[in-house]
């Protein structure tokens, strides 16, 4: 994916592939901070911050048909779409104070399942790797919308540094992974 060098039409070059796979994996964090913080304060916004946040699926799906083809990226889309689905009942459940317990299970199912899909068709992305990146977020989620809820905002802003800065590290795995199995002389 060398600009100078590109062979293969359609693909982004390595530099603006890795600039939209952050952008789009900081806009997933971003979007989701938003439904936390409109969900914790009963804010008018919260359909039209979901809508958005439902577009980072397709988003994606445009970027990764390029790559593997309509049927891989939707797959990949639809797991995306219950992940964000999850993660929403997860907020709202902690903005009732209600137990997550199974929510929170689901999601981490469904995060199973993105895992080994996406291992399977780039062996550039490990599963464990995956799990683990996806966990994490899920983790750091949870605390930031706990911090939120009971008014800790201090704490909440500061964890969210650290949901973007690994927001960014999820969009590298992806743009490594990427990358390798396509030049992997490179």
């Amino acid at each position: 994916m060398d600009e100078t060098n590109n062979t293969t039409s359609g693909y982004y070059s390595s530099a603006d592939l890795r600039n939209i796979l952050r952008q789009l994996w900081s806009q997933y964090s971003v979007w989701s901070r938003f439904y936390i913080v409109s969900r914790m304060a009963d804010l008018d916004d919260l359909d039209v911050v979901t809508n958005r946040l439902y577009e980072v699926p397709i988003d994606l799906y445009n970027v990764l048909r390029i790559y593997y083809g309509s049927n891989f990226a939707l797959e990949f889309e639809n797991l995306l779409r219950s992940q964000i689905a999850l993660t929403i009942q997860i907020i709202d459940e902690i903005s009732a104070e209600q137990p997550i317990d199974t929510a929170e299970s689901n999601w981490k199912s469904n995060a199973d399942q993105i895992s080994l899909f996406l291992s399977q068709l780039n062996p550039y992305w490990n599963k464990q790797v995956l799990q683990n990146l996806f966990y994490n977020h899920l983790d750091m989620t949870i605390y930031e919308a706990q911090k939120r809820k009971y008014k800790q905002y201090a704490s909440d802003v500061y964890e969210y540094n650290f949901i973007e800065y690994h927001s960014l590290m999820i969009a590298d795995y992806f743009w490594n992974g990427i990358l390798n199995q396509l030049y992997p002389q490179q």
